[in-house]
């Protein structure tokens, strides 16, 4: 984080430390002799440069660190510096206190605060990048172990906290049914989103509305995984038709609904939706500062390679449409970087490889399934895995004597 970009009071924080001549080590032996805290110093140190870096607020150190400075508190940290995001905030780390906190709200309800739900938001944030890197299966577990630890405090949450809590344990619901459904398990990721709809009814404004399309939108999902496409395309129009949702949450619901009409070969309807998506896109773009933490990933790139995958459909009853599809796909993925090394970003890779083989460019089809091939390794995606085999035998029955085509069946895990 630049100096520019860093919170008022992280700066101040560490403007007033050095003010006095004191090290961050020396700051921490302070606040540890004050406090009387059971905690080491090299901890208490890292986290006092998280927040001199402003990467997490001191929300249960900053009566402490105002006593040992010698400065009141509301003048070191202000209220309208600390006021709070329209959804959870989502730290760039999860600080040391984050676990002991929740196991404490977990054994002791009235615990529950916004230190516990701003917790559970950073670790589902760390959750999330997770998955993009190793994939879907190896989290499955602990996040389950997550929400039985989140049951008790969705029972327990009442007054003005409760609301946030709804929010971020709706989100936690909404996680584990994408991670049910990116492994297969239908059933199971169809009831984490009936859950998510059910705790989202609770949060009210913008958060709950947004929550409530994505529901949709992922139940259009597991419609489109089913090979269901009329409830793909009807679930992907009730998310749209969500009042107050982030366009964000929109645009994502348009795309898998052009996909859906693509699929079907409905053309028409196909660039009629893809032309509410220019729309939606433009919208999103504007309010990104507001949109929903899952949305994370969105973006003109993202937003590129869904038009890219939707046209590659279409390619398949009109081949027309498969330099579009080349061109969208070939842009999204360079603009993504490195994310394309992610999981999601994997099926993009997949389907520029499949539009390829549609152009009839073998070469580049073959090259392109390798790259997919090698984040499928990592992530251990079984639903990738059998896409990858399934293009291969596309590529064999027709370029059965060709060199790269066997040597991409050799190269797939």
């Amino acid at each position: 984080m630049t100096e520019e970009s860093r919170p008022v009071w992280a700066l101040r924080l560490q403007s007033e430390r050095s003010a006095r001549g004191w090290s961050k080590a020396e700051l921490g032996r302070r606040l540890l002799r004050e406090s009387g805290a059971h905690r080491t110093l090299e901890s208490v140190t890292a986290q006092i440069r998280a927040w001199e870096g402003g990467r997490n607020f001191p929300r249960d150190w900053a009566d402490t660190i105002a006593l040992v400075l010698g400065i009141d508190r509301d003048t070191l940290f202000p209220p309208a510096e600390r006021s709070p995001r329209r959804f959870p905030a989502e730290s760039a780390g999860i600080t040391p206190d984050d676990e002991e906190r929740l196991v404490l709200a977990a054994r002791r309800p009235t615990r529950i605060d916004m230190g516990v739900v701003e917790s559970l938001a950073a670790i589902l944030a760390a959750q999330r990048r997770t998955e993009d890197a190793i994939g879907s299966a190896a989290l499955l577990a602990p996040v389950r172990a997550q929400l039985d630890a989140i049951g008790p405090l969705v029972i327990d949450a009442r007054g003005p906290i409760r609301t946030e809590m709804m929010a971020v344990a709706a989100q936690w619901a909404q996680f584990s049914g994408w991670l049910h459904a990116a492994t297969g398990d239908f059933g199971t990721a169809r009831g984490w989103f009936d859950r998510a709809a059910e705790w989202a009814a609770e949060v009210p404004g913008p958060v709950g509305a947004s929550l409530a399309a994505s529901v949709h939108s992922y139940r259009g999902h597991l419609a489109w995984r089913s090979g269901d496409i009329g409830p793909m395309i009807g679930q992907s129009q009730a998310a749209a038709r969500v009042t107050g949702a982030h366009p964000a949450e929109l645009t994502f619901a348009a795309i898998q609904e052009a996909r859906g009409h693509a699929i079907v070969g409905d053309q028409t309807a196909t660039e009629r939706t893809l032309d509410q998506v220019d729309v939606m896109a433009e919208a999103a773009d504007a309010q990104r500062a507001e949109a929903p933490p899952w949305a994370y990933f969105h973006g003109s790139a993202f937003y590129a390679l869904g038009r890219g995958a939707t046209y590659r459909f279409l390619a398949e009853q009109s081949p027309a449409y498969a330099a579009r599809s080349v061109d969208l796909l070939t842009h999204g993925l360079t603009e993504l970087g490195e994310a394309r090394r992610s999981e999601w970003a994997a099926w993009f890779v997949y389907q520029l490889a499949t539009v390829h083989m549609l152009a009839g460019n073998r070469t580049e089809a073959c090259r392109t399934a390798i790259d997919a091939a090698d984040v499928v390794r990592v992530t251990r995606s079984p639903e990738m895995t059998g896409r990858l085999h399934r293009l291969h035998s596309r590529l064999a029955a027709r370029w059965p004597t060709d060199t790269q085509v066997t040597e991409l069946g050799e190269a797939l895990p």
